[in-house]
């Protein structure tokens, strides 16, 4: 039989066609700080600066319309829901493009809204900081409410880092000093040696999940860069 790959590995990178959008050419105006892609086939991009709209050819600031806006422009975080709606969370609350129509959650509008996911059911999961509660870092959006997590529901976590879901239907948690696994109102806690001096520095920034039950996790250290 033929194997087929999806690239030629006798060909450079060189070989390859490729276009770079960089901030020094224009783009953004900073760094992005999420990226997702909805159902229609449009990527979006957050930055300090706002949300930006990939349709393939051409990135545009977008803007909601007349009367909606952001809670705040730095964008941090993205979600393409599997409804085709957009989630976004910003350093200063959350919002839901949905239907051409912005909606922004009242309820968190001092929050920084550091990761958002969709987990196998459809709920709608963020992590979060707030300087009035550091206690209830994973946040479930109900139908009419908000309902947070703590050390009263089995959470032994400090969040403000990425959130994902496992095989299992785990959702694992990361922080600048821990990596946390919360299944049925138990937490396991893991502390890398790596991440013991590293508080408030960096820490986990990526979390990926595998079908295999595994984990990939992205670090950044203090003073030795992401790893």
């Amino acid at each position: 039989a033929k194997h087929s790959v999806a690239l030629d590995p006798t060909s450079r990178i060189s070989q390859y066609g490729h276009t770079t959008w960089r901030l020094q050419d224009g783009y953004f105006g900073s760094q992005p700080y999420a990226i997702t892609q909805t159902g229609d086939g449009y990527i979006w991009v957050g930055t300090r600066n706002g949300l930006f709209r990939f349709d393939g050819v051409h990135f545009v600031s977008w803007s909601p319309p007349s009367g909606e806006k952001l809670p705040d422009p730095f964008v941090i975080s993205l979600l393409g829901a599997r409804d085709g709606s957009l989630w976004i969370g910003t350093q200063a609350g959350l919002a839901h493009w949905v239907n051409n129509h912005l909606i922004a959650y009242a309820q968190v509008q001092s929050w920084w809204v550091t990761s958002i996911l969709e987990d196998r059911q459809g709920r709608i999961w963020i992590d979060r900081g707030r300087t009035d509660d550091r206690s209830h870092p994973l946040c479930e959006l109900l139908a009419t409410a908000i309902r947070c997590y703590g050390k009263e529901d089995g959470l032994d976590a400090f969040g403000e880092g990425p959130l994902v879901q496992d095989a299992s239907g785990s959702l694992w948690i990361g922080s600048s000093t821990t990596l946390v696994r919360w299944h049925e109102g138990h937490s396991y806690v893991l502390r890398p040696e790596a991440l013991l001096s590293n508080a408030g520095q960096g820490g986990i920034q990526g979390l990926a999940a595998e079908s295999d039950g595994s984990l990939w996790v992205g670090m950044m250290l203090r003073g030795r860069g992401a790893g």
